[in-house]
């Protein structure tokens, strides 16, 4: 195992760029499949209603995949006419439109993930125990100095 010392960010920087290109690959074998049932911009709206657990205000899901709230009502028709979310009125305000993931979106969203996590055990799999550690170690530690990423950085990719 090599021990890298890296005084500058910027050294860090240019050793990580492998590691992500790497990741990107993972993230985007696992959505290439999806293009016959969604766009990246319908996918992330599943996983963010995956993520609640609740159904989800039209406007607030709009907002958060960066579309204007009338795009949002066209990605919304396809994605209920592929039977993946349904629409519903909001109880405690008429006036808004609720989204809710509907089984087979959140079938979607389960076997993206699990593609994801099948390809990411391949190749920790080829990992010593202590690598694997350091890996997570080093990822944990990256993921709070990132901060939360703002989902509109998310988007393009689905995340």
């Amino acid at each position: 195992m090599t021990t890298h010392r890296v005084e500058e960010a910027a050294e860090a920087a240019a050793a990580v760029i492998p590691g992500s290109r790497a990741m990107l690959g993972v993230i985007a074998r696992s959505l290439a499949p999806l293009h016959e049932h969604v766009t990246v911009p319908q996918f992330r709206i599943l996983v963010l209603l995956a993520e609640s657990g609740s159904p989800m205000r039209s406007g607030d899901l709009a907002l958060a995949v960066s579309v204007h709230p009338s795009t949002f009502v066209r990605m919304a028709d396809r994605m209920v006419a592929r039977g993946l979310v349904r629409r519903a009125q909001n109880p405690s305000n008429r006036r808004e439109t609720l989204i809710e993931l509907e089984p087979a979106g959140r079938e979607l969203v389960r076997a993206v993930t699990r593609k994801r996590q099948r390809d990411l055990r391949v190749i920790l799999t080829r990992m010593t125990p202590m690598e694997r550690a350091q890996l997570v170690d080093g990822m944990e530690a990256f993921s709070r100095a990132a901060g939360s990423l703002e989902d509109e950085d998310l988007s393009a990719f689905g995340l």
